[in-house]
């Protein structure tokens, strides 16, 4: 269970979990299910080595149309996330500053796991 009370998501959490559970079959690394992160769609993520502030996330789609004005999603988006300290100020505060970057969107669900498969 997750902090909603849902076994997976939060937006749509049946379509979460079928796409979930397909997802983590076919690419076999550990996912964690990252819903709560996000205001409109639900989330995985895959982080490659424990410690390290680097990570892929997978947006998941919402719903089987797209429409924007309705927060309705119908696609997949892969993002690499990584964070890095910054001691710009010359004392001991340290700042985390973000990077991200789209690698894939994509309404094919065969094609996000061929490529999730090839980059992890």
């Amino acid at each position: 269970m997750n902090r909603y009370g849902n076994e997976y998501g939060y937006h749509n959490p049946i379509l979460t979990e079928l796409l979930f559970r397909r997802i983590a079959k076919e690419v076999d690394v550990e996912w964690i299910d990252t819903s709560w992160h996000n205001d409109q769609v639900d989330s995985m993520e895959y982080h490659p080595l424990e410690g390290v502030d680097k990570y892929i996330q997978v947006y998941l789609p919402n719903s089987v149309v797209n429409d924007q004005d309705t927060e309705e999603f119908n696609d997949f988006t892969v993002l690499f996330t990584g964070v890095k300290k910054d001691r710009r100020w010359g004392d001991e505060s340290e700042v985390k500053l973000s990077r991200q970057e789209i690698l894939l969107v994509t309404t094919d669900i065969n094609e996000l796991v061929e490529f999730l498969n090839k980059t992890i």
